[in-house]
């Protein structure tokens, strides 16, 4: 075995550690790479006779695929277990939606999280006029979708004030404590261990 393959074999260790416990980290980008093995850690532990109080979700991710976030929400919003998300690091577009998914009441932050909001936006090669009317209404649903989400997570009725604040047309930072007051999370952890 080369120090390569001793390396994987202690990452894979400790996933595994971390997943009996009801823990997994979401590193990397909201895509079916990602959020495939992340459905499936929630389907084997509803699965289970002896299942744990909630599960711990991590996420360090910089977003990516709605289609892929609301994949992972759906199933979720499904669990009987009720599931705690963690902003650690960079928690950014679609991986905002994740966090602010969590349980109620248990959505957490790092304290220096780089928290990252805005509109959807997609790039598709438009061939024709058909393809456009495609791509707008595609972009119509999804928005819909989000708004949805950004409603019954955040806990905010007012469109307007959603548009402003979260769905911008730019890039929109946030400090934790911002975080905290748009409803994406509900405490800044300062001690874990």
């Amino acid at each position: 075995m080369t120090e390569d393959d001793d390396t994987e074999e202690l990452i894979f260790e400790s996933s595994s550690a971390l997943e009996e416990y009801g823990t997994y980290m979401f590193w990397g980008d909201v895509h079916p790479k990602n959020s495939h093995p992340l459905v499936e850690f929630i389907i084997r532990q509803n699965s289970k006779d002896r299942r744990p109080h909630h599960l711990s979700l991590f996420i360090n991710s910089g977003g990516g695929w709605m289609s892929e976030c609301t994949a992972i929400i759906d199933m979720m919003k499904a669990s009987k277990i009720p599931v705690y998300t963690y902003g650690i690091g960079q928690v950014s577009s679609a991986a905002c939606d994740i966090l602010a998914a969590g349980e109620k009441g248990h959505r957490y932050i790092f304290p220096n999280t780089i928290l990252m909001v805005h509109s959807w936006s997609g790039q598709v090669n438009i061939g024709g006029k058909n393809n456009a009317k495609s791509l707008k209404k595609n972009e119509e649903t999804i928005n819909k979708i989000v708004m949805k989400l950004l409603k019954e997570n955040l806990g905010l009725t007012d469109e307007e004030f959603i548009y402003n604040n979260v769905l911008t047309d730019y890039d929109n930072y946030l400090t934790a404590e911002e975080a905290i007051s748009l409803g994406i999370a509900d405490h800044i952890v300062t001690k874990f261990f």
